[in-house]
């Protein structure tokens, strides 16, 4: 079913971690003299709300045009208890996909429609799909693939390049000439990928946030990004000449936080952590694949305590940095894991801590599901400024229970970044950190003006870059689309169709075909 194709072009540039204020200070700054004429020019930019603020969910929403509830998927990892006290966190792959992204709806409505996708998440397995051309170089997909696996051999030596572009966490920031290295060379396939005759184009990028997790004082000081920015206006101008139309995205924001607040430490506090009988039984979350790259070390509870007190704190951190640049010059990324002191079967709620630092993680674990528990928990948490919800309050649709506990909502004005940490860290911490943040960013140019997104409220839901897409080319929507009204708002009339059900169906035989090969 294809329905009015219009004949423009059409490119969707994805950034992740890049958030408004962050892209206009290079605007502001001038290092993207490009994106400031498409300003100029009537180009739509919008905070875009994320919940949560982590990548595997909320580009999943951008690119299906449904929330979690409806497309199953909430957070990087699904979890499998393998003993009493000791979980695997298993990272989230296509096959728990229950909505067709973008390409896969276009290709399930037997659309004529030519397209070139760069990284599509979630990444792996790659599930082809009639008429896209699919190379998949990063964001979590085991190995670098590609669909028809012969685009592999055409994209050789920028594969090359970035097997050969690696960069660490250090204090000295090495890790911005690395990423502006590695930019360069997603450039260059987004160049070649121009000069072929695509109707569409979908573009993810790891920048800004893989710089920023790895050179935090970045997100503080953004005119350390000034080559970044250049790069990235470069891509623009190359994208505007060859489509004349562009959406950018971004699955959430970054910032940089004055302090930290330990989610673990509170609950441990309040009562609803209990502490295990031994430091052995302690529970954990290990990743089921681990990067070869990096090296972990552990940490007792008991250790760091007394290294992170205030007299020792100093002394650890800069052990540590020593540390980190001595691995680095291995060619290892140095990491941290700590007992978490939790006892995962007993305690009332929980974030499951995954050993690495405290990441920040947006969901808390019930194993008491009562009333009583839920409501004291949220008057916990309350004093500090902590807002959660159940999943059935934010999200909405079949697979609302896959949710893996109750959702921290992050507030846009937040200073303190929430995280998990264990119930050896403190409460509080004024030490200052970049993270993810709750706003990503929704900017769209089309030439001939065809929607009237004008009408956008700000924020954006970050379920509206597929529809908008879908719409631009011709095709109809998925009937599960959120927010259809202010689609037919900014749109006009809007048609819709059920993809769910082919979906479900293409899904079930491309799983058969893979297990036939492998036979």
């Amino acid at each position: 079913m294809h329905l009015n194709k219009r004949s423009g072009k059409l490119a969707v540039l994805g950034l992740d971690g890049m958030s408004r204020e962050i892209l206009l200070y290079g605007v502001e700054k001038g290092y993207m003299p490009t994106l400031k004429r498409l300003i100029d020019k009537g180009m739509v930019l919008r905070d875009m709300d994320c919940i949560p603020p982590v990548t595997l969910p909320s580009w999943t929403s951008i690119m299906t045009g449904v929330n979690p509830g409806k497309h199953g998927i909430f957070d990087f990892f699904k979890y499998r208890v393998v003993s009493e006290n000791k979980w695997v966190a298993e990272l989230v792959t296509a096959n728990e996909l229950e909505h067709p992204r973008i390409h896969e709806t276009i290709g399930l409505l037997n659309g004529k429609t030519r397209m070139f996708l760069l990284n599509i998440i979630p990444g792996y397995p790659l599930i082809p799909v009639r008429n896209a051309e699919i190379l998949q170089i990063g964001f979590f997909a085991p190995k670098i693939l590609s669909s028809p696996p012969s685009l592999l051999n055409e994209y050789s030596d920028y594969i090359e390049a970035v097997n050969t572009v690696k960069f660490h966490k250090t204090i000295e920031c090495e890790a911005l000439d690395k990423g502006r290295e590695l930019l360069e060379v997603y450039h260059g396939i987004i160049e070649k990928a121009l000069r072929k005759n695509y109707d569409f184009y979908w573009f993810a990028t790891p920048f800004p946030d893989s710089l920023l997790h790895k050179c935090q004082i970045a997100a503080k000081k953004l005119s350390m990004l000034n080559k970044i920015y250049s790069e990235i206006d470069k891509i623009i101008k190359d994208i505007i000449s060859a489509t004349g139309n562009i959406v950018i995205v971004s699955d959430h924001g970054f910032k940089y936080y004055r302090g930290r607040i330990y989610v673990n430490r509170i609950l441990y506090e309040e009562s609803f952590i209990t502490k295990p009988l031994t430091s052995k039984e302690s529970g954990s979350v290990d990743t089921a694949d681990k990067s070869r790259d990096t090296k972990m070390f552990h940490v007792k509870g008991t250790l760091y305590k007394i290294a992170s007190s205030e007299l020792l704190r100093p002394f650890s951190r800069a052990l540590l940095r020593i540390t980190r640049k001595l691995f680095s010059k291995l060619g290892y990324n140095l990491e941290l894991e700590y007992e978490t002191g939790i006892d995962f079967t007993r305690s009332k709620a929980f974030i499951p801590a995954d050993k690495a630092t405290a990441p920040p993680r947006f969901y808390i674990v019930l194993n008491d599901k009562s009333p009583e528990t839920i409501n004291k928990l949220k008057m916990a948490l309350r004093k500090y400024n902590i807002t959660v919800k159940h999943p059935q309050e934010v999200f909405e649709g079949p697979y609302v229970n896959r949710a893996p506990g109750l959702v921290i909502i992050p507030g846009p004005d937040d200073d303190k970044v929430i995280v998990s940490g264990t119930i050896y860290s403190k409460k509080i911490s004024n030490r200052g950190i970049a993270s993810h943040a709750r706003y990503g960013i929704f900017g769209a140019y089309f030439e001939d003006n065809m929607f009237n997104l004008d009408l956008l409220p700000n924020p954006v839901p970050n379920t509206i870059p597929a529809p908008i897409a879908l719409l631009f080319l011709g095709y109809p929507i998925s009937h599960l689309t959120d927010h259809i009204g202010l689609l037919e708002k900014i749109a006009g009339s809007v048609r819709t169709v059920n993809v769910v059900g082919r979906w479900r169906m293409y899904k079930k035989l491309y799983s058969l075909r893979t297990r036939m090969l492998k036979q």
